[in-house]
């Protein structure tokens, strides 16, 4: 969703979302990466979720790229119905293991987390 928005807004075109209420878990994909990386160095045989623990909802996020990129008066929320085969709530709460660790070594490789929109 974040790219087709990025890529209407950049063409000053409307976008038509949902209402936005469906909560998701964000994590930049440079995050993402330097967790597996790092659970993939340790050998880590335990379930590990990779989540932020930091829930928003569509509308909050879309609120920011609208923000960040000056137009947010085009995204007309509600245009588009909820999918009925979409969970309302999508977000993960992350491994108290290694989370301290985790976040050293993001810090360490580059100033931290890339942080939620």
């Amino acid at each position: 969703m974040v790219p087709a928005l990025i890529k209407t807004l950049a063409c000053g075109q409307k976008f038509p979302p949902t209402a936005g209420e469906q909560i998701r878990d964000y994590l930049h994909v440079e995050d993402v990466a330097t967790a597996l990386w790092t659970l993939a160095s340790k050998k880590e045989e335990a379930l590990v979720n990779i989540a932020s623990g930091v829930p928003v909802t569509m509308r909050q996020l879309m609120e920011t790229v609208g923000r960040l990129m000056g137009r947010p008066e085009l995204i007309q929320y509600g245009t588009v119905p909820y999918r009925a085969w979409e969970p309302m709530f999508f977000g993960g709460q992350p491994s108290v293991s290694g989370r301290r660790e985790m976040e050293t070594r993001l810090r360490n490789a580059g100033g931290g987390t890339q942080g939620n929109a």
